[in-house]
Order: structure tokens, then C-alpha cells, then sequence
């Protein structure tokens, strides 16, 4: 009859090596107290004796571990470079994204802290402000104009960025899946009636939601396919006048808006929404209308944390040549600016 042959345990490798348990138990997990020779020379022992670690003493490590961390308090800068601090977080998108990293951060320990840096402050003394607090990880929320950091070193911090405004640094982004979005935004309108549906935005680099919008536009007739309406930025009067021809050439029964002046315009223009146009835009929040997209920016903002502490607890600094870019994607609205279309009769 055979026996159970009993399992080999760090006190059997420690004994073989004359080491401590301890020193073994070190080895084992990598730490940086014991030199990499012996990491090494101690791992390639335990194996060849056939040592297993067991996965109830590695659970209880993850528990003590996690206990650590959140019994920590460690920090986490939300850098905020706008020249009117104040005008970042009155955006609700951007404030829920502010919103889901604190309590992301909160649950492990972490406090974020927002540092209002559009004030004048020289790059070098934020740059001793964070060291002086501690902080190792900072995220970057969408920002309007560039900011010059020149003499601020990214590389003493993990760093993560909130959508695409921000040219630098490079590194690693989480961001509504804006493409998804203008898809999505688009066959939504059509299951709720609409066949001419325009899509006006305000231009940029760093949107892609009219992307979605014209591969949704495949998906339809071409004689219910309609140019996008292109806007300035900040030029009221012009975009007003662009907006009465694009409507008087194009005729849409419908707007899918990423610009939240849109409505403004349509009312200045004598449009009332939704009796004379139905409006849906991509942000239920800061749009100006109930219908369309919500971002899930709590979301955003909550995975925003989750990859910072995977950055800081690997140590991963600086920016990045190759980085990852995590999208979230958007859920549809229904609201009064965009009523389900009255069905046409035939004659």
C-alpha cells in the first residue's frame, strides 16, 4: 500500500541550504533584500527537491498585502494646468472623472489630491511639491491648451492621461471609446425612427466620434448619408451662419452633436428643439440635451486609478514609446430632445 509522500516546504529548502526560513521565503518572492545570485541558487534548489508554494499561504500573503496598501495613505496628484483651474471640474464629464479616481483611490489606501497648477507655478516647484508629498503617481485630465513643462522631469512619476488633448507626455490613456460612441449614438437614432441624420462637431485633432459616424453612415442608403458639419472653435457668429446653410442644403430630420453649442445656435437660428429638429449629443452631461451619449466618465476615471497603482506598484516612470490606451465605452440616453419620429404617412 503506498503512502502520501508529504510535501516539500520552505523549512525542508532552508534546512537543505543551512539558511533560515525566512531568507528562503525572501528568495522565493523575488525580494530585492536578498542579492539575485542567491535568489537564483535558492529557487533552482527548491525546484530541483520539488517545492510547490501553496496557494492558501499565497492568499494569505495577497490579504496582509492588501491591508498594507490600504492602511498606507499613499497619494495621487490630479494635475490641473487650465488657466482658470476652476472651469476643469465645472465640465460634469470631466468632474465624474474626477469623482471615480478619488473613490478608485480611496478603496486602496490611496487619497487624490488635485493641484491647480495653471496659476503660474514654475514646473521645478511642482515637481518638489509632489516629491515633498510623497506622490509617485499623477494623472492628467483633458486640457484645452498646452501647458510648457520644460525643467519638470515625468520620468520620477507613473503617469496616466485622461483622453488625447494633451500632446505630452506620451503614455499610457484611458478615454471614452469615442468611436464606438458615434456608432452607436447613429443606429440608435435609426432604431428610433430618423433617416437623415446630421452630425455636427467642433474640429480637432483628438475626436474621433465623426469617425464613428461615417462607418455607421455605411450601414445606411447613400441618399440618407449626410456631410458632417465641421465648427470653430469660439466663433459663434460664423458657426451660426455654417449651420443655417448646412441645414438648408442638407435638410436632416435629425442632429447628432458633439458640440455643445449646437442647441444654442439652433435656438438663435429660431430652431426649437426637438419640435423643428430633434437633438441627441454625445455627452448627455455637458451637451445641452437629454438625449444621446453617456460616457460612463465615472468609469473612466475609476480605471484611470486602477492602471496608476499598476504603474506605481511595478514601478513604471516617465513616458512611454509604447503605450497601452484603455477605452470605455458609452451607453445610449433616452431623452425629451430627441422624441421617437412620428411615423410618416403614405399618400
Amino acid at each position: 500500500m503506498e503512502t502520501a509522500t508529504r510535501p516539500v516546504t520552505q523549512r525542508d529548502v532552508a534546512k537543505a541550504l543551512g539558511l533560515t526560513q525566512a531568507t528562503v521565503s525572501l528568495a522565493l518572492r523575488g525580494d530585492p533584500k536578498i542579492p539575485h545570485y542567491r535568489q537564483v541558487e535558492i529557487q533552482k534548489v527548491a525546484a530541483s527537491m520539488g517545492y510547490r508554494p501553496s496557494s492558501a499561504a499565497s492568499a494569505l500573503a495577497q490579504m496582509r498585502h492588501t491591508t498594507q496598501v490600504r492602511a498606507q495613505h499613499g497619494a495621487i496628484a490630479w494635475l490641473n494646468f487650465w488657466t482658470d483651474p476652476a472651469m476643469l471640474r465645472h465640465l460634469d464629464e470631466f468632474d465624474q472623472y474626477y469623482q471615480g479616481a478619488a473613490e478608485a483611490a480611496e478603496k486602496f489606501g490611496f487619497r487624490l489630491y488635485e493641484f491647480s497648477c495653471g496659476n503660474g507655478m514654475r514646473p521645478q516647484r511642482l515637481q518638489s511639491i509632489l516629491k515633498a508629498r510623497g506622490i509617485d503617481g499623477v494623472l492628467l485630465p483633458p486640457h484645452r491648451e498646452a501647458r510648457n513643462m520644460d525643467g519638470f522631469d515625468w520620468n520620477e512619476f507613473s503617469i496616466i492621461k485622461f483622453g488625447h488633448s494633451l500632446q505630452t507626455p506620451v503614455g499610457h490613456t484611458v478615454s471614452s471609446d469615442q468611436l464606438f460612441n458615434g456608432m452607436l449614438g447613429f443606429r440608435e437614432m435609426r432604431k428610433r425612427g430618423y433617416r437623415r441624420i446630421g452630425f455636427a462637431m467642433t474640429a480637432n485633432d483628438y475626436w474621433l466620434f465623426d469617425a464613428g459616424y461615417i462607418k455607421a453612415q455605411l450601414e445606411v442608403p447613400p441618399d440618407e448619408r449626410l456631410p458632417i458639419l465641421y465648427l470653430e472653435d469660439g466663433k459663434l457668429e460664423q458657426n451660426k451662419q455654417a449651420l443655417k446653410r448646412w441645414l438648408d442644403e442638407n435638410q436632416p430630420d435629425s442632429i447628432f452633436s458633439s458640440s455643445a453649442e449646437v442647441p444654442q445656435l439652433l435656438s438663435e437660428l429660431g430652431c426649437r428643439v426637438p419640435a423643428d429638429i430633434p437633438v441627441a449629443v454625445t455627452s448627455v452631461l455637458d451637451g445641452h440635451a437629454d438625449a444621446g451619449i453617456n460616457q460612463n466618465p465615472r468609469e473612466i476615471g475609476r480605471v484611470a486609478v486602477l492602471q496608476l497603482l499598476t504603474l506605481i506598484h511595478d514601478n513604471d516612470r516617465g513616458p512611454k514609446e509604447l503605450y497601452r490606451e484603455i477605452l470605455v465605452k458609452g451607453s445610449w440616453v433616452d431623452g425629451a430632445s430627441l422624441p421617437y419620429a412620428r411615423k410618416r404617412c403614405s399618400a
